[in-house]
């Protein structure tokens, strides 16, 4: 038999064990995803898609490609730094989608439309010309106007200009020294000043007084005149008869050169059976006039 001493061993040792037990079981264990406590710090790991754990604080990748934002940091994935819902440049011109004006002084590029922010010629809704710089175009000619292509296109082609305000003045009357310059601006190498150049070619003459109001048919005089010291004109006897009503008001002397002008359709009526050579003539038809003489060359 067991002797009483042994026993009583026995029991402390399972009273021991079995308080031993207890007390683990009140222990927190944490497991895989869930807060760990240890002191006062929280820290709760993330698992990214490949089942490894980053730090608290830095940017995850989810499956999608989106970024996640835990702290401060936003890393995208192309290494580019983020700013903060603007579009990334690359280059010199933004494709800005929000519509609203690029704050960077670049070329904000939205449709046909090329705008800059910087006070640069705004182009409003001419498209950029094939050299990449901006179109100009008057603040006082209005897109459905019948002379406005050819005031664009006589504004960027050179024959012509702005005043200090940025309007072209359509409506205003022209002088002859309006229509030498306008001339002079045409295309061709010229080494010589305006007036200068446009007496040794014939055009004007060193008596005439170019301050005066200049009438469609003195643009036709000095238009012809630009035609034949560069080739042009009529050759030996030649006949065209202008079947217009108002053909009796065209001077003797200019009447050559109206009949040249209106067979090459550089100068047309306002309506089919006019040529209105005595009415002073507007900087719109002068515009449209020039570009004209241009494409007839």
């Amino acid at each position: 038999m067991l002797s009483k001493k042994f026993i009583l061993t026995l029991v402390v040792v399972f009273c021991v064990m079995s308080l031993s037990f207890a007390f683990a079981k009140e222990e927190v264990v944490a497991t895989s995803g869930e807060a760990i406590v240890s002191g006062e710090t929280i820290e709760e790991p993330v698992e990214t898609p490949s089942g490894e754990e980053i730090a608290s604080g830095e940017a995850v990748l989810e499956p999608s490609g989106d970024v996640v934002i835990s702290g401060e940091e936003v890393v995208e994935p192309s290494g580019e730094e983020a700013t903060s819902g603007e579009p990334a440049v690359s280059g010199e011109e933004v494709a800005n989608p929000s519509g609203e004006e690029a704050t960077s002084g670049e070329v904000a590029v939205s449709g046909e439309t090329v705008e800059e922010v910087s006070g640069e010629a705004v182009t409003s809704g001419e498209p950029a010309s094939e050299s990449g710089e901006a179109n100009i175009v008057a603040n006082d000619v209005e897109d459905g106007r019948w002379y406005a292509p050819f005031v664009n296109e006589a504004l960027n082609k050179g024959y012509m200009g702005l005043d200090e305000e940025g309007n072209f003045n359509p409506k205003n009357a022209v002088t002859k020294a309006d229509v030498v310059e306008a001339i002079y601006n045409l295309p061709g190498d010229k080494t010589k000043a305006e007036k200068e150049w446009a007496i040794e070619n014939g055009i004007i003459d060193e008596k005439d007084d170019l301050e005066v109001e200049a009438k469609r048919e003195d643009i036709a005089v000095l238009v012809y005149k630009y035609a034949k010291a560069n080739g042009g004109g009529f050759k030996g006897s030649w006949m065209f008869l202008l079947g217009v009503d108002d053909v009796d008001d065209i001077s003797d002397d200019a009447y050559e050169a109206v009949a040249w002008c209106v067979m090459n359709d550089i100068i047309i009526g306002k309506t089919e059976d006019t040529v209105d050579v005595q009415d002073v003539a507007t900087r719109a038809e002068l515009a449209t006039i020039m570009c004209r003489v241009a494409e007839a060359k």
